[in-house]
């Protein structure tokens, strides 16, 4: 099973803040007809910490690894969700949490 990193304090925080201000928004603002939801991507080359991380093919080989799909997202691989979430086949959606990782989190 994945284990968090260590000396990760505020960023942890932060990622269980978003998803209970997601869940809290989309139960506020429902009965408006406004839906929330929460699209973490977790290892996403796009961010500036993670293209600081990933230089090099040996930089990259050890999230490739911790990845069951194999390989490091890619920003557009978050937008298709929100795109997705965004439109009429979503229409139900509301308070999830849909995890951009490549399933990351379930190792």
């Amino acid at each position: 099973m994945h284990q968090p990193a260590r000396h990760h304090l505020c960023e942890r925080t932060t990622q269980g803040a978003s998803q209970l201000l997601a869940k809290a928004a989309a139960a506020d603002f429902a009965p408006y007809g406004i839906r929330v939801n929460s699209v973490p991507g977790r290892v996403i080359d796009a961010t500036e910490q993670n293209r600081d991380l990933m230089r090099t093919p040996e930089s990259i080989a050890p999230f490739v690894e911790a990845i069951p799909l194999g390989w490091v997202g890619q920003a557009v691989e978050v937008a298709r969700v929100v795109l997705f979430l965004s439109r009429d086949e979503a229409s139900y959606v509301a308070g999830a949490e849909i995890l951009v990782d490549g399933g990351y989190i379930a190792v």
